[in-house]
């Protein structure tokens, strides 16, 4: 953009202008200070240098979600479920994920017979008729893709 703003300026004067937009365009407050402290000489360098700053900041948080508390109590103690009552419950999510997963793969058959009302303001593109589309319509000729006209269909009037 500095180079469509300025485009007769010399080149390190472009380099610049960009650079100064890129730092001030940073929405991290503390990134931006520290890219303005650091004095980077070219919008390269800035890009590097925020870059860097960035990834040292995503390492940061994603080590702090990583610390885990140990306990001290005995294992005893910290045991307030049996286990054969996690197993039941562990079997009871897997038999249903298995009805679901069998709905799923099931199926559905031809969409005509959904008696819904949704299908049945649908309006099919090949014939008019309402309550299908044109992909199941009865009347549509499939032979030829190019001649998209349906099988009943009439000549238009001159």
């Amino acid at each position: 953009m500095a180079r469509l703003a300025y485009p007769l300026a010399p080149e390190d004067m472009k380099d610049l202008l960009a650079k100064e937009q890129f730092i001030d365009a940073i929405l991290d407050e503390d990134t931006r200070l520290r890219l303005k402290q650091s004095k980077p000489p070219s919008l390269r360098a800035a890009l590097e240098l925020a870059m860097e700053l960035e990834s040292y900041r995503l390492a940061s948080r994603q080590r702090d979600l990583h610390v885990r508390e140990m306990s001290t109590a005995p294992i005893e103690e910290t045991l307030t479920v049996p286990l054969d009552s996690k197993k039941s419950q562990q079997e009871d999510v897997l038999t249903q994920v298995k009805v679901l997963l069998e709905e799923i793969r099931a199926p559905k058959g031809n969409m005509q017979s959904y008696s819904g009302t949704w299908m049945r303001d649908q309006l099919c593109w090949a014939c008019g008729n309402r309550g299908h589309f044109r992909r199941d319509c009865q009347n549509f000729c499939r032979s030829n893709p190019r001649d998209m006209q349906p099988h009943n269909s009439q000549r238009p009037l001159k």
